[in-house]
């Protein structure tokens, strides 16, 4: 999948200035996005308006992000959603912690957007959303 077709993003940040940051890199390279700010929240929209992918920061509010992500792998309407983790320390815990979740994907803070959203592509090509699957007949 190639960015062109809009792929719908969420993303879990507890920090405005970086929601506003992934927000504008995602946005600028041809993804919609919505940005919450902890994990209740994330968990309220998610189900009735699934995105095509969930980015979740470590250091979420609320409801821990190990948690949320939990939650989000066993409903029934989110459980195909690739969930990306951003991690902060890298350590050996923090990595065994993601896997223990079902996460998708990892990537440790700092990251370039260029990073981010190849990433962002590679998740959405390995785990495509039912919105793109082509029907076969």
């Amino acid at each position: 999948m190639d960015s062109s077709n809009k792929a719908y993003i969420m993303v879990a940040e507890a920090q405005a200035d970086l929601r506003w940051l992934y927000e504008r890199w995602l946005k600028d390279s041809g993804f919609t996005v919505r940005t919450v700010a902890d994990g209740p929240w994330l968990l309220s929209l998610a189900p009735p308006s699934p995105p095509d992918l969930i980015i979740i920061d470590m250091n979420l509010t609320g409801i821990d992000a190990m948690e949320t992500c939990r939650r989000l792998k066993q409903n029934k309407d989110c459980r195909h959603i690739p969930i990306m983790m951003v991690g902060h320390q890298g350590d050996e815990l923090e990595r065994r912690q993601v896997e223990a979740t079902c996460a998708d994907g990892y990537i440790l803070k700092p990251f370039s957007r260029t990073e981010l959203c190849m990433l962002v592509e590679q998740l959405l090509q390995v785990i495509p959303s039912p919105r793109y699957a082509t029907a076969t007949v």
